[in-house]
């Protein structure tokens, strides 16, 4: 059946694999779930290989609704020791080549997300062999210095050469952000750009909180790690809250603890205890939740430096927010450009400090509802169009066939 589906043109069976879990809302899942869900729509078998531990199988139905996924046990587990946790990480993938080799029938295509050593080292020779293209889902290009082990480490030395060798011999990819576009084109490559996606909400929003106590409402919502520029956020609005500026900060994903000792380094005591009427850290919730907070919120907030990760990647968050109707406040990172627009959709932050960030909360806060409402009208028709998962389908499919 999938040969003949194959001659014919058509996509019957795609396997989606890799090093992201199944019953989380990483931005890893979530970007898997995309995808998944947007060739689910147009009626192909998507199986997922999860690289999550087997027992227990549970997972989100809401992230790959109908789909049937496959708990791999690739992940290093907590309680095994240091060497054998390092080993693992650099070298994942063997039990998702063995359970590929497995399916009957064969998929058409295998979409591996990202560039995994492990996985590509593996994958590569035997899909050849079983006559399966391989196409990668290439979201990011880490900064060497990031990488555990540092910029000369071997996960740092296996990155490079995944990125510079081994995605190459890929049959196609799919890309996140222009650079990586760019990059793989220069190859003669088969890619294709396809940003976050997500489902176009089927609810109105909900209850706004500027209604209930007239402040304007922004939110962060991540883990900040070595990629977003927290610290400036947090400088800013603790001005702004000295300033009498009437704004709110709601932090997902960060802890009070966190928030104290992050404000700590720039005031007093006295000072931090003061602006703990101005902001709420929820710490860590479950995405139904984050998304419900910024579909509540005036504006979402991205900082991020430009460097090369940046600049390959593409923030989920900026997706979500605007398909669930909340504007930006973000500088211009990765491709931002072609997406925000200042006034519009977003505030768009001009340079990387606490003054310019400060700026646009002073001119958010003297926004009436009238504009605010507009520019998340703005926010929602981007969201709708940019980042739906029930538009980029037939592309996607389509390309999916071509290298097939």
């Amino acid at each position: 059946l999938c040969s003949i589906a194959r001659f014919e043109g058509f996509l019957v069976r795609v396997a989606y694999v890799g090093p992201f879990g199944c019953s989380s809302s990483q931005a890893n899942t979530l970007r898997v779930s995309g995808l998944a869900r947007s060739l689910d729509l147009l009626h192909v078998e998507v199986l997922i290989g999860s690289a999550e531990r087997k027992a227990p199988i549970t997972y989100d139905n809401s992230l790959f609704p109908g789909m049937a996924v496959t708990c791999l046990d690739e992940f290093a587990r907590d309680d095994w020791p240091k060497w054998r946790r390092v080993f693992r990480g650099f070298d994942m993938g063997a039990q998702t080549a063995r359970w590929i080799a497995e399916l009957r029938p064969a998929p058409d295509v295998v979409i591996l997300y990202g560039t995994p050593y492990g996985y590509l080292r593996r994958l590569l020779p035997q899909l050849k062999k079983q006559g399966i293209p391989l196409v990668l889902d290439v979201v990011e290009w880490y900064e060497r210095s990031h990488m555990p082990g540092g910029k000369y480490g071997p996960f740092a030395l296996a990155n490079e050469h995944s990125m510079r060798s081994l995605a190459k011999r890929a049959d196609g990819i799919i890309v996140i952000s222009r650079f990586l576009d760019e990059y793989f084109s220069s190859f003669k490559m088969p890619v294709m750009r396809v940003p976050p996606l997500f489902a176009t909400p089927d609810q109105l929003r909900p209850k706004q909180n500027r209604a209930q106590d007239g402040r304007t409402h922004f939110v962060y919502a991540g883990s900040p790690g070595a990629k977003d520029e927290i610290g400036l956020v947090l400088q800013a609005f603790f001005a702004a809250s000295k300033n009498g500026i009437q704004s709110f900060l709601h932090l997902v994903g960060l802890s009070p603890e966190f928030v104290r000792s992050a404000l700590s380094l720039h005031a007093s005591p006295d000072d931090v205890v003061r602006f703990g009427a101005s902001y709420k850290a929820y710490g860590r919730v479950e995405n139904a939740v984050s998304r419900l907070i910024v579909s509540k919120c005036d504006f979402s907030i991205l900082l991020r430096p430009d460097l090369r990760y940046s600049r390959a990647g593409f923030p989920s968050k900026v997706g979500e927010s605007l398909s669930l109707g909340t504007p930006m406040m973000a500088n211009l990172s990765s491709n931002l450009d072609e997406v925000l627009v200042d006034g519009g959709n977003a505030l768009v932050v001009q340079h990387l400090s606490s003054e310019a960030v400060l700026k646009q909360i002073k001119r958010a806060a003297e926004f009436g509802d009238a504009e605010i409402c507009s520019m998340k009208q703005a926010a929602l028709e981007t969201g709708a169009d940019y980042f739906s998962m029930e538009k980029h389908g037939e592309r996607l499919v389509g390309f999916l066939r071509s290298v097939s």
